[in-house]
């Protein structure tokens, strides 16, 4: 977790401003940043910046709640920070059972 630590909150701005540039020239999202309230004492101010990895629970929940709620021929299942999505594919059949189908991945968030 890191955490800025300077004279001034405008500084802690310009920080956070250089690590969003650095992370996006190396290809990651900066959408997976929280930051925190800056603590400001006398001449030092501190703010904590947390990085998200994967997808909280509540929000994977919700996510196959929403997908359920449209009643597509999919399945959802959440699988610690991933949430695999599985169809049927009805046109593909496999070569030991032609009359079936089978599952396949068809997005994974």
């Amino acid at each position: 977790m890191p955490s800025f630590d300077t004279e001034s909150e405008f500084q802690l701005r310009q920080m956070y401003d250089i690590l969003c540039n650095k992370l996006v020239k190396r290809g990651v999202d900066i959408s997976c940043l929280e930051m925190a309230d800056p603590v400001i004492h006398l001449k030092t101010a501190t703010q904590v910046v947390t990085v998200r990895e994967g997808i909280d629970s509540d929000v994977s929940r919700k996510m196959v709640k929403l997908i359920k709620d449209r009643k597509l021929k999919v399945q959802a299942a959440v699988k610690r920070d991933q949430l695999p999505v599985i169809s049927w594919n009805s046109n593909a059949a496999t070569p030991a059972n032609p009359s079936n189908g089978y599952r396949r991945p068809c997005w994974r968030f």
